[in-house]
Formats: structure tokens, C-alpha cells, sequence
């Protein structure tokens, strides 16, 4: 159930961003990537707030779950700028782990997936590409500063003798294009 309303309220939130974007003709982007920053394997969706401050909203696959994020973006260069370092502050989906059943050591199943919610921050950098660098690659490094229980579930799991994938690495990437509007 709280995965439920968690994802509800993302969804709803990104909703509300892009209905507001729109309606009052505030500078935003949308992109698409893989990691934490999209909710695994999606998209995202920022809303600038203030100079240079965005609000950002990411949802997509995370396994065979919904993953989300939000948080905020800081560049420390005006979006007049081909490269565009930034601070990042994200709550969301930031841990995943594939639990695999084993009938013997090269024959497994596919897995049953879990995902785990936590905040992260981080550096990141946009680097821009067109009229008005409108279009643009973006990389992220975040630390995971909590991990709703990740490392204690992998411990759990090996300790029953599961094979899991799901590294105990407190730092990940996320990377992907963006779009400015």
C-alpha cells in the first residue's frame, strides 16, 4: 500500500510540473535515461523554480516495478552555457535487487525484483547542443545517503541462500538526454 501512494504522488507531482509548466510558459525539460535520476529505466521532467533552481520529477521501469525520484537540481552556470555543472539533491527508487531461485548453479529463474526508496545527493553536469543549447547529454554521481533497507535485505537474502544481483554500492550514475523548453 505505501508503494501505492508513493507512486501515486509521483505520478500526480509530475503531472502537476508539467500542467504548470505549460499553462504559465515557466523554462523547464523533459529527458529520458537510465538510472536513479529517470526511476531506473524513464523519464524526467524539470520545472524551473527560481534562477537556476529546478524542481525535478523522474518515473519509469525499475525492474518489474515502478520506480520514481524528485528532488532538486542547483546549476552553477546560466542555461545560456554549453556545460552546466550542477548539484543534486534526490528521494526515490535508489536501490534495486534481483533475487534469483537456483536449481542448480547455471540454472536459475529470472527473478523476482525489489525495489527501495531513500535520499541521495550528488554532482551532475548538463552539457548543451543547439539553438539556444535546447538540447543536451546529462550526467549524474550520486551517494546514496539512505537506502530504505537495501543492504539489510541483501544480507537477509544471502544469509537464506538466494543468488541476488544488486550491488552494495553506495554510489551510482544516472545518464540520458534533455530537452529545454
Amino acid at each position: 500500500m505505501k508503494k501505492m501512494i508513493q507512486q501515486g504522488l509521483s505520478i500526480a507531482a509530475l503531472s502537476v510540473c508539467a500542467s504548470n509548466a505549460f499553462a504559465h510558459g515557466d523554462t523547464g525539460s523533459v529527458g529520458a535515461g537510465v538510472g536513479a535520476s529517470y526511476g531506473v529505466i524513464g523519464g524526467s521532467f524539470d520545472l524551473k523554480l527560481v534562477d537556476k533552481l529546478y524542481a525535478s520529477a523522474g518515473i519509469g521501469a525499475a525492474g518489474d516495478e515502478l520506480g520514481y525520484n524528485f528532488g532538486l537540481r542547483y546549476y552553477l552556470a546560466d542555461s545560456d552555457r554549453v556545460w552546466r555543472p550542477r548539484l543534486v539533491a534526490n528521494y526515490g527508487t535508489n536501490g534495486l535487487i534481483n533475487r534469483k531461485v537456483c536449481i542448480w548453479d547455471d540454472i536459475c529463474s529470472d527473478g523476482e525484483y525489489e525495489t527501495f526508496e531513500g535520499a541521495s545527493f550528488g554532482l551532475g553536469q548538463s552539457v548543451g547542443w543547439g539553438s539556444r543549447f535546447r538540447h543536451g547529454f546529462e550526467a549524474d554521481i550520486l551517494y546514496i545517503v539512505t537506502d530504505g533497507g537495501k543492504e539489510d535485505r541483501l544480507d537477509e537474502l544471502k544469509a537464506e541462500g538466494f543468488d541476488v544481483d544488486g550491488g552494495s554500492s553506495k554510489v551510482y550514475f544516472s545518464i540520458g538526454y534533455r530537452f529545454s523548453f
